[in-house]
């Protein structure tokens, strides 16, 4: 049986100083904190191109001037996909086979939508 004594000095190895708590800061972080400088971070799942589509969006609501919009989803994911296709044909020098490992998609969805943007 253990006494009374005992189970005091168990409790107190037991529990951890604060200091061993604190978060272990990397060297780059501490050079940041300590000359004040800290990159400008987006909130999760806020990509630049999600701020960028955001801007454009405030701009076209603007340009509306109280006006409502109408068919807006349409209207982004179209814009949306013919530039992504069309940046990503551009970087893979008109390469079809390439383009479509980079989208993800088949080629003959690749054909049909190139078909629906005027492609030749």
């Amino acid at each position: 049986m253990s006494t009374t004594s005992e189970k005091a000095s168990v409790r107190k190895t037991s529990t951890v100083e604060p200091s061993r708590n604190k978060k272990k800061i990397g060297a780059r972080a501490k050079k940041q904190k300590q000359s004040g400088a800290r990159k400008k971070s987006l909130k999760p799942n806020k990509t630049a191109i999600t701020h960028c589509v955001q801007d454009e969006l405030r701009r076209y609501f603007d340009m509306l001037d109280g006006e409502e919009p109408s068919n807006v989803y349409h209207l982004v994911m179209h814009q949306a996909e013919h530039a992504l296709i069309d940046s990503v044909m551009r970087e893979c020098g008109g390469n079809q086979s390439k383009a479509t490992k980079w989208l993800g998609i088949s080629r003959g969805t690749l054909r049909n939508k190139l078909a629906d943007m005027g492609y030749d």
